[in-house]
C-alpha cells in the first residue's frame, strides 16, 4: 500500500511481477477469500520489495556502491540485495506507513488519494495537518469521467494526475508515488454512500474506465513507472458505508465472477497495475481484512 521513491525526475524502476489472472480463477469463493487476505499481506511485503528502488537512481548511486542502488541490475536482484542488508527492525519499520530505511539511503513515499486529480488540499483536508496546499489539476469526479465513454480521454488525463503526483512528491517531497485509484468497484446499490468514486454499474464499462485510468497513471515505459495505480476495492465493495468494517457480502458464484471481479482482472491483467486494495468487507466469511 505504500512504497517508493525520492526524485521526480529518475521516476522509480519498477519491473515488478503483477498479480496473475488466477485470482479471478479461483474455484471457490472460500479460496477467492483466501487469495483476497493474501493480497492484504502482499500489498505489505511488496512494499518493501518495492523499496530496493526507493532511494531513486541518482541518490542510490551517489551512496554507495550496493548492488540494489545500480539500476542496471534485475529488479530481483536489487530487492533481494537490499533486504538481506536490512536488518529485522527495519523490515519492521518498512511495513508501517513510512518504509523509509535511513541507514541504506531508502526514502519511502506514502500513499496519495487521486480518483480524479491528485488530491493534496481542498474540503477534505488532503494536504495533510498543518500542510499547505499544493495546487493540483481537478478533474469531474469517476462517474463524470466514466460518462465521456472515452478510454483515451480518461488515459490522458490520469497522466497528467501521474506528472502532477511525481512532480509533488520530487519537488516538495509531499504526497506519495502510490495513488488510491482508480476505483474498479461497481455502484449497484443506491445506499452506498460513495456512489461518486465509481465509473458506473456495468462492468465492462469500469473495467474499461479502469484500465485507461491505470496505464494513464503508470505511463507506457517498461522500465519505469510514472506513478504506481492501485485499483480499489477488491472486492464487492457496494454495501452500506456505515457497515463496512464489518459487512459480509455473499455473492453468488455466478455474480462474483461475472460482475464484481472483471474490471479487476482487466486492470491488473491488461494494464499490469503494481498494487491493489482490498475492500474493508468479508467475502461470503465473516472475515475482515482490516
Amino acid at each position: 500500500m505504500q512504497s517508493i521513491n525520492v526524485n521526480a525526475e529518475p521516476r522509480f524502476d519498477c519491473s515488478m511481477t503483477t498479480p496473475d489472472s488466477d485470482i479471478i480463477r479461483a474455484s471457490s469463493a472460500t479460496k477467492l477469500w483466501k487469495h483476497h487476505r493474501f493480497f492484504y499481506r502482499l500489498q505489505i511485503i511488496s512494499r518493501i520489495a518495492i523499496a530496493c528502488l526507493v532511494a531513486g537512481e541518482t541518490l542510490c548511486l551517489a551512496q554507495g556502491p550496493y548492488p540494489f542502488q545500480n539500476p542496471k541490475l534485475d529488479v530481483e536482484a536489487r530487492i533481494t540485495d537490499l533486504l538481506s542488508r536490512m536488518t529485522l527492525e527495519e523490515k519492521i519499520d518498512a511495513l508501517s506507513t513510512n518504509p523509509t530505511v535511513p541507514r541504506l539511503g531508502v526514502v519511502g513515499t506514502g500513499h496519495v488519494e487521486g480518483l480524479h486529480g491528485l488530491a493534496l488540499g481542498g474540503p477534505g483536508g488532503w494536504e495533510g495537518r498543518n500542510q499547505t496546499v499544493i495546487p493540483t489539476t481537478t478533474f469531474p469526479q469517476a462517474r463524470g469521467l466514466g460518462q465521456t465513454w472515452d478510454p483515451a480521454l480518461i488515459q490522458k488525463l490520469a497522466a497528467q494526475e501521474a506528472f502532477e503526483t511525481d512532480y509533488a512528491f520530487g519537488k516538495y517531497h509531499r504526497g506519495g508515488r502510490v495513488v488510491r485509484a482508480p476505483n474498479a468497484d461497481l455502484s449497484r446499490d443506491p445506499r452506498w454512500g460513495r456512489s461518486e468514486e465509481s465509473y458506473g454499474e456495468d462492468p465492462f464499462l469500469v473495467g474499461t474506465m479502469a484500465t485507461a485510468f491505470t496505464r494513464g497513471l503508470q505511463g507506457d515505459d517498461p522500465r519505469f513507472l510514472e506513478a504506481i495505480a492501485t485499483p480499489k476495492h477488491f472486492a464487492v465493495h457496494s454495501g452500506p458505508e456505515p457497515l463496512r468494517h464489518g459487512f459480509n457480502v455473499n455473492p453468488s458464484q455466478r455474480d462474483l465472477f461475472e460482475t464484481y471481479l472483471p474490471a479487476f482482472r482487466k486492470a491488473i491483467v491488461e494494464a499490469r497495475a503494481d498494487s491493489l486494495m482490498c475492500s474493508y468487507n468479508a467475502i461470503n466469511a465473516p472475515i475482515s481484512p482490516e
